[in-house]
C-alpha cells in the first residue's frame, strides 16, 4: 500500500530557492569566489536546488605541495546560515587531533554557538579565508610529530564544548553548580527569588541577564543535554 504524504487534491507549493529569489546576492557570492579564491568553483545543482563551491585548496611546503579538496555547500536559507564544508577527498582522519566530526566528513571550523557567520556581504569571503586557514593548520598538525594545533580550538565533542564555554562564562564553582542545576533538575529561579549565587539580591537584578543569555547563546535543550548526570557502572548517577 502507497502512503502518500500529501493528499492528492492538494498541491504542494515548493519555496523558490534563494539564488533565484536573490540574484543580485548570488551575483555576488560569484564575484568573491572569482576575485579572492580563483582556483574554486560556484555552480548551481539545479537537481537538489543547492549552491555548490568546489575546488582544491594546495599549499606549497618546502617538502613539495599538500592540500584537499573541498565542497563547500551554501545553506537552502542563505545567507540566514553559515555554509558547511567537506573535505571531499577524505584527506584528513576523522580524529579530535584533525578537527573532523566524528560522524560525517564536515570540517569543524568552529563551534556553532560561536560562529562568526554573520550573513553580511562579506560573510562568505570571510568564511571561505578561514576555511583555508583552517586546511593550512590543519596540514601543519599533520606534520607535527606531536600533533599540536597552531591556533585557539574548542573540545570535538558538543558536552566538553558547552562545558569549557561554561567555565568561562562562570568561572565560580559555586555560582557555576548552582546555575547548572537550572539544566539538571529543571527548577527554575522566579525573577523576584533570591540570586543563585548567594548574594541575597533579586534574581532579576543579580545574575538572570548573565544566566538568561548564555541559555539564549547555547539553547535550553543543548545544555540539559551537555550536563545531564552521567550514568556510574552501577547504574547510578555521577
Amino acid at each position: 500500500m502507497r502512503h502518500l504524504l500529501f493528499p492528492r487534491n492538494r498541491s504542494v507549493t515548493r519555496r523558490t530557492p534563494w539564488y533565484k529569489r536573490n540574484p543580485e546576492r548570488f551575483a555576488l557570492e560569484q564575484q568573491i569566489v572569482r576575485e579572492h579564491f580563483s582556483p574554486l568553483t560556484i555552480r548551481v545543482d539545479e537537481e537538489r536546488e543547492l549552491v555548490l563551491i568546489e575546488g582544491p585548496v594546495v599549499f606549497d611546503f618546502d617538502a613539495g605541495t599538500d592540500g584537499t579538496t573541498v565542497r563547500v555547500t551554501l545553506a537552502r536559507n542563505h545567507p540566514e546560515a553559515a555554509p558547511i564544508a567537506e573535505d571531499v577527498d577524505a584527506r584528513f582522519p576523522k580524529t579530535a587531533q584533525f578537527h573532523q566530526y566524528s560522524d560525517a566528513k564536515t570540517e569543524c571550523l568552529w563551534f556553532d554557538v560561536e560562529s562568526p557567520w554573520t550573513g553580511g556581504e562579506d560573510a562568505l569571503r570571510l568564511y571561505l579565508a578561514q576555511l583555508v586557514l583552517h586546511i593550512h593548520r590543519q596540514l601543519i598538525c599533520e606534520a607535527d610529530p606531536a600533533r599540536r594545533w597552531p591556533g585557539p580550538e574548542r573540545p570535538h565533542t558538543p558536552s566538553s564544548a558547552y562545558r569549557e564555554i561554561f567555565t568561562e562564562r562562570f568561572p565560580d564553582p559555586d555560582l557555576a553548580g548552582n546555575v547548572s542545576r537550572r539544566w539538571t533538575s529543571g527548577v527554575r529561579t522566579g525573577r523576584n527569588e533570591p540570586c543563585v549565587c548567594g548574594s541575597g539580591r533579586k534574581f532579576k537584578r543579580c545574575h538572570r541577564e548573565d544566566i538568561e543569555s548564555f541559555e539564549r547563546q547555547c539553547g535550553i535543550a543543548a545544555l540539559r543535554e551537555a550536563f545531564k548526570p552521567v550514568a556510574n557502572a552501577d547504574g547510578g548517577a555521577a
